[in-house]
């Protein structure tokens, strides 16, 4: 683990640095204390001198590469935590931000295999499990991601994030109680994270207790006013409930935040035909169609309004 620079450091980087400019120790503090001003480009000159007076310390490799993976250079990142792992093999965070670099980029699988090299190294690590765990979930096995995640959380039972992705899984799942259990705890633990309130609230659609999804999701809204998926959620449970206009107006939203989803389009085209708005729910099931071009429900809603 990186330890915090020196107070003299922080009090006064630049003048320790004269007094030892040939410190690679120094350089690395400052390197820190950049990093955690928000300076990455410095944070990364610091770094590099560093590594040119002792180009042999895996921690600085390390340190390193946690910045560029800041400033998402994730390529960079990686170079930097492999060359930490060739010096000091037996560190379980550089497998561990490897992983989570690999994950960014889209390589689950290499991603698992250094959370598990990691875990490996430190089997009481929750912040592992968790990433290990999601990585699962990114790869549809949530069986796998569940049980990564009962380990993270009876490591750490104060992880809102643990026991809402949790959730997702039990609700990606079909389990919508065990998922709202979740979403409870989660919500206990972080009463101000929309996500949670919005992902429970689908359940609660899903179950049939739609008053309660409303409830859920205009708590989301207010906490997060953008997020298109929370708009399409409450549209569709007002359209489950006939109250097409209300619908509407929640498409509409959904529509202006991301244009681009099928979905919206053909459920606003399905309100405006209860309403008998039939040449704009055709122009809606359209929009859907060149969206999605094998939206079936598109396809089979202009058919039977045009009859």
């Amino acid at each position: 683990m990186e330890g915090k620079a020196p107070s003299s450091v922080v009090r006064n980087p630049e003048l320790k640095l004269l007094m030892n400019p040939n410190d690679f120790i120094d350089y690395a503090n400052r390197a820190k204390y950049y990093r955690g001003l928000g300076e990455h480009q410095r944070a990364i000159e610091d770094f590099d001198k560093a590594i040119e007076l002792e180009p042999n310390n895996a921690s600085i490799y390390f340190s390193r590469g946690l910045t560029y993976s800041i400033l998402g250079q994730y390529k960079r990142a990686i170079e930097d935590f492999d060359k930490s792992i060739d010096l000091d093999p037996n560190s379980a965070s550089v497998y561990s931000s490897r992983g989570i670099t690999y994950r960014i980029l889209g390589q689950y699988k290499r991603a698992i295999e250094d959370f598990d090299k990691s875990i490996g190294l430190d089997p009481n690590s929750a912040e592992t499990y968790y990433s290990r765990g999601i990585t699962y979930r990114l790869l549809g096995q949530h069986e796998r991601a569940i049980e990564d995640l009962d380990k993270s959380i009876g490591l750490d039972p104060s992880d809102a994030s643990a026991y809402e992705r949790r959730g997702d899984s039990y609700s990606i799942l079909g389990q919508y109680k065990r998922a709202i259990e979740d979403f409870d705890k989660s919500i206990d633990l972080d009463p101000n994270d929309a996500s949670a309130y919005g992902n429970r609230g689908d359940c609660y659609r899903l179950l049939g207790q739609h008053q309660r999804a409303i409830e859920d999701l205009d708590k989301s809204i207010d906490l997060g006013p953008n997020n298109a998926s929370t708009y399409y959620s409450r549209g569709i449970t007002y359209r489950i409930l006939g109250q097409y206009k209300r619908a509407i107006e929640d498409f509409d939203k959904s529509i202006d935040l991301g244009p681009n989803n099928a979905s919206a389009y053909g459920s606003r085209g399905y309100s405006y035909s209860r309403l008998g708005q039939n040449e704009r729910a055709i122009e809606d099931y359209d929009k859907a169609i060149e969206l999605d071009p094998d939206n079936a429900e598109a396809y089979n809603n202009v058919k039977i309004r045009i009859v």
